[in-house]
């Protein structure tokens, strides 16, 4: 018996900064804009193609706490997934996203109830590619701690981060200076 397979084609058209942001391979990129510019839109069919196109690459989005992230970002996400028609199974053992074709992005906020272990909720961690929401909330030890979790293997491996744009004192400004000097 042979069944027919829906099939479901979605065309985004991204102009400027956000089409070139969707083509950039470069291993750090911070996606800056102004409130509602449509930085975690972008980012989340960024992260969503990447699971599509290199089947079994693990990832983690979020924000650094666990109600935003559960609040905000997962029902961003799942809309990215419903629109593009490919639902993932919520797996709430791993709090992630398990892919049919073997890709999976876990979903949590990093902050930790304990300050005596910091960075348990990212110890342990092997992903390729990471995407955190609303960086500007995110403590600057967190970012280099985020960056020793880029190491599943066979896989090209992405930090994203998008902020509102910070004040030039925070350490964002320092990392990713708006002239585009830090490769």
């Amino acid at each position: 018996m042979s069944s027919a397979v829906a099939t479901r084609e979605v065309v985004m058209k991204w102009r400027g900064p956000i089409a070139s942001f969707m083509r950039d391979t470069t291993p750090e990129i911070s996606l800056e804009g102004a409130l509602s510019s449509g930085k975690t839109t972008a980012c989340l069919w960024k992260e969503f193609n990447a699971y599509q196109e290199m089947p079994g690459i693990h990832g983690w989005i979020g924000r650094f706490g666990d109600g935003e992230t559960q609040t905000k970002i997962r029902p961003a996400f799942e809309q990215v997934c419903q629109e593009a028609g490919c639902i993932p199974s919520w797996n709430a053992k791993e709090l992630a996203y398990d892919f049919p074709n073997g890709s999976k992005a876990f979903c949590y906020g990093l902050k930790s109830p304990d300050a005596l272990s910091r960075y348990s909720k990212m110890r342990g961690m092997g992903v390729s590619r990471i995407y955190n929401d609303q960086t500007e909330e995110l403590p600057e030890d967190f970012s280099l701690e985020l960056r020793l979790r880029l190491r599943q293997p066979e896989f090209p491996h992405q930090l994203t981060f998008s902020p509102n744009p910070p004040n030039v004192t925070h350490w964002l400004a320092q990392q990713f200076p708006t002239d585009n000097r830090i490769p």
